[in-house]
């Protein structure tokens, strides 16, 4: 009975890293999406494809199960997955002119403005500084987290010798 236990510990534990290793997309309506994007002053993804769209498959299926692209997603922004031709997907095409599939928008939640547009396939890497592009262009730090302040230059000390003659700044 112990060893079951830890057993199934131990297979909870490596799904949830499995599960972490890839984009983990909202669950929810368009709505529910701007209101939480807001909420943690993220940029959401969008992810608008079609079931029949071969390159949407295959994005699926290879680059948003990347390990390095699902941390940065995550971290980063409210993903969301909206197919174009059911439920919300129509009239998201109609606002923001989706006419290709897979079009990857990143929305200010705010204004509701799209921040970043990508038609078509990308690879993992192409994709990511794709996504770095779009954080910058929001205001954030591509590497994570919020843009640190920069520190101003300190002006140098003025240093003074002192002869038998007189003192010289310099």
């Amino acid at each position: 009975m112990r060893g079951s236990k830890s057993l199934l510990f131990i297979i909870s534990f490596l799904f949830s890293l499995t599960a972490s290793a890839q984009i983990s997309f909202f669950e929810g309506t368009w709505e529910e999406a701007l209101k939480q994007a807001q909420k943690k002053n993220k940029v959401i993804f969008v992810d608008a494809f079609t079931d029949w769209c071969g390159p949407c498959k295959m994005m699926s299926a290879q680059t948003f199960t990347n390990t390095e692209v699902g941390t940065f997603f995550n971290d980063n922004f409210i993903n969301v997955k909206l197919d174009m031709e059911k439920g919300e997907g129509p009239s998201f095409a109609k606002t923001y002119q989706v006419n290709a599939y897979p079009t990857l928008l990143f929305i200010n939640p705010g204004s509701k403005e799209i921040v970043h547009k990508v038609l078509g396939f990308r690879s993992s890497d192409l994709f990511l500084n794709e996504a770095k592009t779009a954080v910058t262009k929001f205001g954030g730090n591509p590497g994570g987290g919020k843009k640190k302040k920069e520190k101003k230059a300190k002006k140098p000390k003025k240093s003074k010798i002192t002869t038998e003659t007189g003192s010289i700044d310099y």
